[in-house]
């Protein structure tokens, strides 16, 4: 078959550009550099002077939008405690790509001093990125100490403080701010439009020229990492209804399947032909959620049998978060490859957790899970009762002997 046929067939189906010959997927040019977000979240931070400046904690989205207008970066304290996070505009941070499978490099054009004396905030006290006053101050603060973003056809490129948009037009507190973080979509429960289970958000995939986010990885099926599927979504399929913290995707199960893939098998995210093709085969069509109908969400409960447990041990590949029935926090949500293979998820307990903190938990940090099996949407997880760092004698005990949280003891 021609090299151009092969093309053509990976425009209309996703799935297709990961199996292409690596011969037949070279001559496919990038047009942009693209990353996963989990690739993104947790780096490390250094000035041009090699110092390190601290890690990237959130990338924030422009309110009803794509774009970044954020990230938030933290410095100081001591393995999570006593940080200070600042919100930046995106250009302050330039990324350079170390190769297909790596983070990339992430550098801050600020030396420490200037980065202690920046605008910022503590990380359980987010500022109101709607304010203008703050948003102001943030411009002001951090004009003319990085390159001007390009514009093309009136567009900025760069996002957030570096084109004047006022900061995120919505609460911190709100459900609608909640969803523009990163950090808060991975996670998310991606049901159909009869609002039956379809997965749930394992990933974002950054375009890092713009600064926008071109698609979603969905990631369902699966028992404990063995069986589980993936699938490119582009950012205009998915809508998001805020009432139910959940995304709603116009598809079926059977459609998902056609263009799955394995873990290990992505295609090239600088090929445009899983966007074009994603975009052409699930129709870009946008689900109203207003319409209570079919199946409604429900909320998981937290289960844990204290007698039936199981241990991994693995490397952190990704960190989430994820609402647990109607638990006020967030719990932290880990993705772990098992040194057998298999890639698990976790939930661990909330992200504030004292005794969870001082693991240091973050992308590429080997850990040991000690827990009990829960079904969630389409997948089955790993309820966390215990997180150890092997090789140290630094544990996180989440649970009691009877399986209860202790984090709802305290």
């Amino acid at each position: 078959m021609k090299a151009h046929a092969l093309i053509l067939l990976a425009a209309l189906l996703p799935a297709f550009a990961a199996r292409l010959p690596a011969q037949e997927a070279a001559q496919a040019k990038p047009t942009v550099e693209r990353c996963r977000a989990s690739k993104l979240l947790g780096a490390d931070l250094k000035n041009v002077a090699k110092e390190d400046l601290g890690e990237i904690e959130d990338i924030v989205l422009d309110g009803g939008s794509r774009r970044i207008a954020y990230v938030v970066v933290s410095y100081g304290g001591f393995l999570g405690m006593g940080e200070k996070y600042f919100a930046m505009p995106w250009g302050m941070i330039s990324f350079t790509q170390r190769g297909a499978t790596e983070a990339p490099l992430a550098t801050l054009t600020l030396d420490k001093a200037t980065l202690k004396n920046s605008p910022g905030f503590d990380k359980k006290h987010w500022p109101d990125f709607a304010n203008r006053t703050w948003a102001k101050e943030v411009d002001e603060f951090y004009k003319g100490k990085y390159e001007t973003p390009k514009v093309s056809n009136g567009v900025v490129d760069g996002g957030g403080a570096a084109d004047k948009s006022k900061g995120v037009p919505q609460d911190p507190k709100s459900a609608a701010f909640k969803h523009r973080r990163l950090t808060k979509i991975v996670g998310v429960d991606v049901k159909d439009p009869g609002r039956n289970s379809l997965g749930e958000i394992e990933d974002v995939v950054v375009d890092m020229s713009r600064g926008e986010v071109d698609g979603f990885v969905v990631a369902y099926g699966g028992v404990l990492g063995m069986g589980e599927k993936l699938v490119l979504v582009p950012y205009e399929a998915l809508s998001i209804d805020h009432e139910k913290e959940t995304f709603v995707l116009a598809s079926s199960k059977a459609r998902l399947d056609a263009v799955a893939f394995s873990h290990g098998k992505w295609p090239t995210l600088n090929d445009d032909a899983w966007l074009d093709g994603g975009r052409s085969y699930f129709k870009t069509n946008r689900v109203e959620t207003s319409e209570p109908n079919g199946e409604q969400p429900v909320a998981f409960r937290d289960f844990y049998d204290a007698k039936k447990t199981e241990t991994i041990v693995g490397s952190i590949s990704s960190l989430g978060s994820v609402r647990v029935g109607e638990e006020r926090d967030d719990r932290l949500r880990l993705r772990v490859t098992v040194d057998d293979g298999r890639e698990v998820i976790v939930y661990a307990a909330p992200r504030d957790f004292a005794d969870q903190a001082k693991c240091g938990l973050r992308p590429g940090k080997r850990v040991e899970v000690t827990g009990s099996r829960a079904q969630y949407g389409s997948q089955t997880v790993l309820v966390a009762g215990m997180i150890k760092i092997p090789g140290t004698s630094t544990e996180a005990k989440l649970r009691d002997d009877e399986g209860r949280p202790r984090w709802e003891l305290r």
